[in-house]
């Protein structure tokens, strides 16, 4: 029977301090009890999970780079393959928010699924 690993990963806010010439990208001070996941967290995982068709997944939920995070993930439990999900986003807003999935293709050796959020279209 597979194992399934659910990764959940709380991206830590960070602003953009500088000039026009130079600037420094840093961690926001935020409340420690933000990046802690419950049990009600990890309940409203499993009910995705469970919802998707995965009967009994592992959770993991962590706080950090969402990309860094995923990959190290799947380094330390040794998955077969990555799954991450994707939707569109504007030009610009790929510049102030790159796309976790992209970054998990290119920071990978194993193999990445990326599922796309939209159902087919009919028009296809």
């Amino acid at each position: 029977m597979p194992h399934f690993l659910v990764v959940n990963v709380a991206a830590i806010p960070t602003a953009w301090v500088g000039g026009l010439d130079f600037g420094v990208v840093a961690p926001l001070d935020i409340d420690p009890r933000w990046l802690e996941t419950d049990e009600e967290d990890e309940a409203d995982l499993m009910a995705l999970a469970r919802g998707a068709g995965v009967a009994d997944p592992e959770i993991v939920a962590i706080a950090g780079d969402p990309v860094t995070r995923i990959c190290s993930a799947a380094e330390e439990h040794g998955v077969d393959v990555i799954v991450v999900g994707s939707h569109d986003k504007s030009a610009l807003r790929r510049l102030v928010d790159p796309s976790v999935a992209a970054g998990v293709v290119r920071a990978t050796y194993r193999p990445v699924l990326v599922v796309s959020g939209k159902p087919p279209s009919a028009a296809l």
